[in-house]
């Protein structure tokens, strides 16, 4: 009952620090890269090495329940074919073909800042940054509509949120623009990746759970592999240019997230609520507050 919380609260602390540390790579790149040296991006790629190496050791420090192992009968496809596993089994092409849809124009918002609207360092800083800033902020209230409307009607409202992202990036020309559409990104991601994280949490049992996640992250890697290729090669070869490539990836956005209402059903605790009233809880606020 209380996950959408929980894992709200955790998520907004790993953004933080990721905000922390889109400002310091961003100001070096800045302060250390006005010419041709390199030396900025070396000390960068130096220090992500090095916090890595630190969060790996703190993880082998972590405390892990004894395992037994599983059993004959705990594996994953066994799990899938089961009525139990209904909803897993729909839901895993799902969110992987979302996030097909999503890779064909990931890799290419990043050059088109930087080449096309011509952002400094500093200027796409502040646009990365925007992002996690919106997604830190709104995390809380994206993990209490979880909990009190279902993870089902979270999940629809946030993949029909990040399938209208590519279509302002069709005709944006400033840093203004630019950050107000990271800001929409930053938004419908934090909803997102809470209502997917909940809905593989209760679709499945505790001992199923590492090979329903394993699975999903399998599936997701070859997602995100297919499409950046997918992307690469119709902005390349096809020489469709950024906004068709952005185009084709918002179409198909929207395409995946339409079939959500009808392959992800079965859920439990899922009130009666329209898109229209959940996005207005979520974003809502206090005049006074």
């Amino acid at each position: 009952s209380v996950r959408g919380h929980y894992f709200a609260r955790r998520t907004r602390f790993i953004h933080g620090t990721t905000f922390l540390g889109l400002l310091l790579g961003g100001l070096l790149l800045h302060r250390m890269e006005l010419g041709d040296g390199g030396a900025g991006f070396a000390l960068v790629f130096a220090l992500g090495a090095l916090f890595r190496l630190v969060s790996a050791a703190m993880l082998m420090r972590s405390f892990e329940p004894p395992f037994a192992g599983l059993g004959d009968n705990d594996r994953l496809l066994p799990f899938l074919r089961s009525t139990e596993g209904a909803l897993a089994r729909r839901l895993l092409p799902l969110a992987a073909g979302f996030l097909l849809a999503v890779s064909i124009a990931s890799p290419l918002f990043a050059p088109y800042m930087l080449r096309v609207i011509e952002l400094d360092y500093l200027q796409y800083m502040a646009s990365s940054a925007s992002v996690v800033v919106v997604k830190t902020a709104l995390l809380p209230r994206w993990g209490q509509a979880v909990d009190r409307f279902g993870a089902k009607a979270v999940y629809g409202l946030a993949a029909l949120l990040i399938a209208l992202i590519p279509f302002p990036w069709l005709a944006l020309t400033g840093l203004t623009g630019v950050v107000m559409a990271q800001a929409l990104s930053g938004a419908s991601w934090g909803g997102y990746e809470v209502s997917l994280f909940a809905l593989l949490l209760g679709s499945a049992s505790p001992r199923q759970r590492p090979l329903l996640f394993a699975a999903h992250s399998v599936l997701s890697g070859a997602a995100q592999l297919a499409g950046g290729l997918i992307g690469v090669f119709l902005f390349g070869r096809l020489a469709l240019g950024y906004q068709g490539v952005f185009l084709i990836s918002g179409v198909l956005r929207l395409g995946m997230a339409a079939m959500i209402p009808l392959l992800v059903r079965g859920v439990g605790r899922d009130r009666a609520i329209g898109h229209r009233d959940l996005l207005m809880r979520v974003i809502g606020f206090r005049a006074h507050g």
